[in-house]
């Protein structure tokens, strides 16, 4: 066993989802309704197949050289939820061979225009956030870095709220979970409160039923181990779910986008990468969600986009007025490595003409 913390949150988690369970069986349980056809929850010898990679460190491992990148559905999140939703995905140019892009959450600026924060893999591994802004034409120009730390930075989970855009930054050296607020030009953030006393993984942010609740995963279980909180602001204190964990399992706990609302039904995206080969998007209707109540069923399974230039893998759906963005992956082909050449030297040969 080589990741000590990680089975140390299993086995609290175990222990907490008994007594769960026993404190479920002496209570009387809420009546739900259920308009949409249910995937069936998995019982006790399914959970422990999927607990068992995590304990014996068997979970298999991607050997490709893989590259990241953000796209455009140009469709609304809940369009996802039909039954065969158009999955044509308008791609980014690719980034720079050894770069990533991935994660993308969008804004829009005081003109209506799409930005889009994403975080960004450097060739030398670190990662920042960084910012794709539109032309005057519309079309999205080259991106640019609006938060370097030192550390790694991912899931920029975005909000508008009151007139103002912030994002959500996890700060691992302080071990810390921070609300930033970014200034009018999107160019420059500042802290404005503190969501968590700890650094979370892909921290999601929604308002719903009179409260903000904040999702996301702890380090002892970063893919598996679901924790919720809530606040009456969007910038706390956030209080802690009764139930924490409130699901553990690497099929869709960790969030994998914006939660979003749909005919009065709140929506939940979470990462399954029970298939490191073909990792995608689950989403869940949330069935039940107060300070000591959470339940959610799946409902829908998104990507890998298969017929598209990225389609080995996605981990973010993320909802900005009327578009979907999303992440795709693609293993790297000598005839990737070539194109990617050509780009560079197409580029050094443009810049020498402007010089």
């Amino acid at each position: 066993l080589h990741q000590p913390e990680r089975i140390r949150g299993l086995l609290n988690a175990a222990t907490h989802w008994l007594v769960t369970q026993l404190r479920t069986a002496h209570t009387p349980q809420r009546q739900v309704e259920r308009t949409a056809p249910e995937v069936e929850a998995p019982g006790v010898w399914m959970r422990m197949q999927r607990l068992w990679p995590l304990l014996t460190g068997a979970r298999r491992k991607v050997h490709h050289e893989v590259e990241w990148n953000i796209g455009v559905l140009p469709q609304p999140i809940h369009h996802l939820l039909e039954e065969r939703p158009s999955l044509n995905v308008r791609w980014l140019p690719p980034p720079d061979l050894g770069s990533q892009r991935i994660e993308p959450f969008g804004i829009t600026d005081g003109e209506g225009e799409l930005n889009v924060l994403y975080a960004k893999g450097h060739k030398d591994g670190s990662w920042s956030i960084s910012r794709v802004r539109p032309k005057q034409d519309n079309v999205l120009k080259r991106s640019r870095a609006i938060l370097e730390l030192a550390q790694d930075l991912h899931y920029p989970f975005t909000v508008q709220h009151d007139d103002a855009i912030y994002f959500v930054v996890v700060n691992k050296e302080q071990d810390r979970t921070w609300l930033h607020r970014l200034d009018p030009s999107l160019d420059t953030s500042a802290p404005v409160a503190e969501l968590w006393n700890a650094a979370l993984h892909a921290p999601s942010l929604v308002e719903h039923a009179g409260r903000w609740w904040l999702f996301g995963c702890g380090k002892d279980l970063p893919d598996e181990g679901l924790l919720v909180f809530h606040a009456d602001r969007l910038e706390g204190p956030y209080i802690p779910h009764a139930l924490n964990p409130v699901r553990v399992g690497i099929d869709g706990a960790r969030p994998g986008g914006t939660p979003f609302v749909h005919q009065g039904t709140l929506w939940r995206p979470g990462l399954d990468l029970s298939d490191p080969y073909r990792p995608h998007v689950v989403l869940h209707r949330v069935l039940a969600l107060d300070p000591q109540v959470f339940d959610e069923v799946a409902e829908r399974s998104i990507g890998p986009y298969r017929s598209s230039q990225y389609p080995h893998g996605t981990r973010t759906v993320a909802a900005v007025g009327g578009v979907t963005l999303v992440d795709g992956m693609r293993h790297i082909t000598p005839l990737h490595v070539e194109q990617a050449k050509e780009r560079a030297k197409q580029r050094r040969k443009r810049r020498s003409k402007d010089r």
